[in-house]
């Protein structure tokens, strides 16, 4: 059998920028594999990110990638990913991943990752209602409301949560690209008594 990354053949063993990229690869946690053109994919650690062909062999060495902490889940939605963190969220462009725009907030967890279905498409039972419901793509996460919001709204000793929904957003001749995604207005907001 094989594995993916492939730092196994003569080739990669003979570059030791592939080799030091090897003993990374050994020591960190793989989180996702995604698709992200005809012949390559892309390989996401919890520490970094980078590409292989489709034999496996790493390249575009050049766009190796550390992120700026370690996320705790991951979700693709081209030409973005988005990358979790309890405290933020990074979105980074696929193709490069340089880093395009950062989500702040508190307590954020993911809860769909937007497998090309939308939760709503979703029967109790696990089915899909139609095919119709294979759209677009969509990520939720949840999120704690800071404690001066619930200060100034009158809720002392409340713990309120916010699920979100995250949409890409682009508006030709857009000079300001920190707003590529914005939420939309939370769906519900849940208070329990802390």
């Amino acid at each position: 059998g094989g594995s993916i990354p492939d730092f196994t053949n003569a080739k990669n063993q003979r570059d030791p920028q592939i080799s030091a990229l090897g003993k990374k690869c050994d020591d960190a946690t793989a989180l996702a594999i995604f698709k992200s053109g005809d012949q390559e994919f892309l390989l996401i650690y919890q520490q970094f990110g980078f590409f292989v062909d489709r034999h496996g062999d790493p390249h575009r060495l050049e766009c190796f990638t550390e992120w700026e902490g370690k996320p705790e889940s991951v979700s693709c939605h081209p030409p973005y990913i988005l990358l979790f963190y309890s405290e933020f969220i990074e979105v980074r462009e696929m193709e490069t991943l340089n880093l395009v725009q950062v989500v702040k907030g508190n307590e954020i967890h993911r809860t769909w990752g937007g497998i090309g279905l939308s939760p709503h498409a979703i029967s109790p039972n696990g089915w899909v209602h139609s095919p119709e419901a294979l759209g677009e793509s969509r990520c939720h996460f949840v999120m704690r409301v800071d404690s001066e919001q619930r200060l100034s709204q009158g809720q002392r000793g409340n713990s309120s949560q916010r699920v979100f929904e995250l949409q890409p957003i682009w508006h030709y001749n857009q000079a300001d690209s920190s707003q590529l995604y914005q939420s939309t207005a939370p769906y519900r907001n849940y208070v329990s008594r802390a």
